[in-house]
């Protein structure tokens, strides 16, 4: 049944909305209108961002999913047919922003408009091929936004301030605004609460499940908090869907009448580390009067949680810069402090300078049997795991003036690389010698007096990859000697954030792009889109990339672009 509804709605989609013939009169009348696939070589999801949701925004009911405008993460989608999210539509499909204001599936049509902070976005089969017109276009006032969006049989209608817009229902063409539509019959999709009069005749039918009460216009959350809700939208099959200004939505099952939370997209967009297995504890940077937040994470079964500080005993601030797992704990590298979590014991405390941890950001965290090794940029301390206080190190004060960008821990080996050296300190004896005391350095002796900067390190199991100013070189921990992998020119000399080695590929961060290097070959790719931002973390494994990044947690299948 739902194949043949399908093959309906194809056929009558080729019949009379002629998408291909609608677009090119309109690049060629309406020139203003921006095509905005990033890429034609990239089928539209195989770039996908989590972000943090923020406040919802709106409801739409398409074909085969619920689409959901949030404040800052796109558009979310739910399946009926799965009852799971699929993957969010974000500037990665083409988006011109992430910040969604209203959201409207025309079923005449099977166009999804999208209103943005700053454009009307529009595509044809409601996943890539997004076309976009500029807000500009549609005299409104600087401060006025899109708050709602409709469709009647001939028209495309839009809420903005106390204006409605009349638009053309494929092209999105301006033909008027009035103060109230022309047209008796306007469907639309949910927009802000104040415009929903029956909200509380609604929810009043209706209980709360997994420890949450409902207050009148707001949720309380099983903590104690209070989120309030943003707009109500009620689909063709009678389930209630309720946004909240956390981002929590509330599926309301019309039969049971209760309302389910359910959590997706992340508690903070500025991710910092992750841990490179699903699934995941992420964490990252915060705002100055907030206290911080983990997200716990499976996109693979879209499985999200989020751990507020606030409501967290023994925890101050969660700004997370690294992590690290021993036995059943978690660490937390955050500013000069670490936090721990035992899961067997469900229980979080916070490790501060009076335990002895570095100063600054806590970047580095390396676990070896009994100790932990935590630096920051400024500072390198040995952590027992038992006692959780610092030891005193040879290394702890000969690197006391020295800029640390990286540590990596092989056996009884710690490698240390700062701004001007990289050395190698014997854990159990607590010498330290130069990098180029250590094996055989004949294939990289021309350049090793012309290295004057080290960057990131990253140990495979077998070498140890060193990102230079003259190169990245390696160490064959197994034979002990060192080759050039690949030449300074491939990132342009520039400073380099982190290497990473998965499959006999190199795979390069700068301050504003990826580069993914086939060793042995000389083959490379670079990925520098604008909506991929700082990258932070990276992990890799079979057919995704995974990036940590200021602009969300961004999932690449990289093995499409071989």
């Amino acid at each position: 049944m739902i194949k043949f509804r399908d093959q309906l709605f194809s056929i009558k989609y080729r019949l009379f909305c002629k998408p291909i013939p609608i677009l090119l009169l309109g690049l060629l009348y309406f020139p203003e209108t921006i095509l905005c696939q990033i890429n034609s070589r990239h089928d539209p999801f195989d770039w996908v961002i989590y972000r943090k949701p923020g406040t919802i925004k709106s409801f739409t009911e398409g074909l085969s999913y619920i689409y959901i405008a949030t404040e800052s993460a796109g558009i979310f989608r739910y399946s009926f047919y799965g009852n799971q999210f699929e993957y969010p539509i974000t500037r990665a499909q083409g988006l011109s922003s992430n910040q969604v204001t209203a959201i409207h599936f025309d079923k005449i049509t099977g166009i999804l408009w999208v209103a943005t902070d700053k454009t009307i976005d529009y595509s044809y089969n409601a996943e890539g091929n997004w076309n976009s017109r500029s807000l500009e276009n549609y005299n409104l006032l600087p401060e006025v936004t899109i708050e709602q969006i409709g469709s009647s049989n001939n028209y495309l209608w839009i809420l903005a301030g106390s204006s409605y817009l009349k638009l053309d229902r494929t092209s999105g063409v301006f033909l008027g605004s009035f103060s109230f539509p022309d047209e008796m019959e306007v469907e639309w999709s949910s927009g802000p609460i104040k415009y929903s009069n029956s909200a509380d005749d609604i929810l009043m039918d209706y209980t709360v499940m997994d420890g949450w009460l409902l207050n009148l216009n707001s949720f309380i959350s099983p903590k104690g908090k209070n989120v309030y809700i943003s707009t109500i939208y009620s689909s063709d099959n009678k389930t209630i869907w309720v946004g909240t200004d956390a981002g929590i939505i509330f599926q309301g099952d019309p039969h049971m009448k209760s309302f389910y939370p359910i959590k997706y997209g992340l508690s903070n967009t500025d991710v910092q580390t992750f841990i490179h297995s699903f699934p995941s504890w992420l964490g990252g940077r915060n705002y100055p009067d907030d206290e911080g937040s983990l997200s716990l994470v499976d996109p693979y079964n879209a499985y999200f949680d989020w751990y507020e500080g606030e409501f967290l005993i023994n925890v101050n601030h969660l700004d997370i810069y690294e992590n690290c797992t021993v036995n059943n704990e978690y660490w937390f590298g955050g500013v000069s402090s670490i936090t721990v979590y035992n899961s067997k014991k469900d229980f979080w405390r916070t490790l501060d300078a009076s335990r002895g941890i570095p100063y600054g950001e806590i970047r580095f965290l390396e676990p070896d049997t009994n100790f932990i090794w935590a630096a920051s940029n400024y500072e390198i301390e040995k952590i027992n795991i038992k006692t959780k206080r610092s030891e005193s190190t040879v290394l702890s004060k000969s690197l006391s003036n020295s800029y640390i960008n990286d540590i990596s821990l092989i056996n009884n080996y710690l490698w240390v690389s700062t701004e001007y050296n990289l050395l190698c300190y014997n854990t159990n004896s607590e010498v330290i010698v130069p990098f180029d005391y250590i094996g055989n350095t004949n294939s990289i002796k021309d350049r090793i007096d012309v290295i004057t900067k080290f960057y990131s390190i990253f140990y495979d199991g077998i070498k140890l990859y060193v990102a230079t100013n003259q190169g990245i070189i390696a160490y064959n921990n197994v034979n002990s000697t060192w080759e050039l992998i690949a030449e300074s020119t491939i990132y342009n000399n520039k400073v380099v954030k982190i290497i990473y080695v998965y499959n006999k590929q190199l795979f390069i961060v700068t301050d504003n792009s990826l580069i993914r290097l086939k060793m042995n070959k000389g083959f490379y790719k670079k990925y520098d889109y604008q909506f991929i931002g700082t990258i932070n973390d990276i992990f890799v494994e079979n057919n995704h990339v995974w990036l940590a990044t200021n602009n969300g947690l961004i999932q690449f299948k990289w093995k499409k672009d071989l």
